[in-house]
């Protein structure tokens, strides 16, 4: 038996007063190459805490905001241990490759899955051009959903009438 702080509310002060509430967890497991995303709810937005409790993977996070500075941009994180963790906030689509076989990405979530309202970015959209997996394509792993996502361009995003 182990002891695992992952998350702790002081944590996420940066973002205000308040932490985001989390109502649910969510643990997947994915061997080497799997490409899983890039997911995102356009009604009941959710800001997700997102971590690797075993394995290792690569997390990207693209904003959809309209309004944002860095609308468009992709940030890419290396998670390796269960003390790197990444908070994503409502309003961007979410994605990771894992890099061993065996990874246990385990999220926390602000809101409930609906599935009406989930949609999905494809994860090599050339728009994006998400390098950290985009220069071997033909060895990854990708579920037909996730390879079925629409372009950047044609996604819907976050404006003044879709507010996360």
């Amino acid at each position: 038996m182990f002891k695992l702080n992952v998350f702790q509310e002081a944590h996420l002060a940066v973002f205000g007063k308040e932490a985001p509430a989390f109502i649910q967890s969510n643990l997947s497991i994915s061997k080497a190459n799997v490409i899983r995303g890039l997911h995102y709810q356009i009604k009941n937005s959710q800001g997700k805490f997102v971590s690797v409790v075993s394995g290792h993977a690569i997390d990207v996070v693209v904003d959809l905001r309209e309004w944002s500075s860095t609308f468009g941009l992709w940030e890419a994180f290396e998670l390796d241990r269960p003390s790197k963790s990444v908070y994503v906030p409502p309003g961007f689509a979410h994605g990771f490759l894992s890099k061993s076989d065996d990874t246990h990405f385990f999220y926390q979530v602000t809101d409930v899955y609906n599935k009406e309202a989930e949609r999905g970015i494809s994860p090599f959209d050339s728009d994006l051009s998400i390098d950290v997996w985009s220069q071997h394509r033909d060895r990854f792993i990708v579920n037909e959903k996730d390879m079925l996502g629409v372009s950047f361009r044609d996604a819907e995003k976050f404006n003044a009438e879709v507010a996360c």
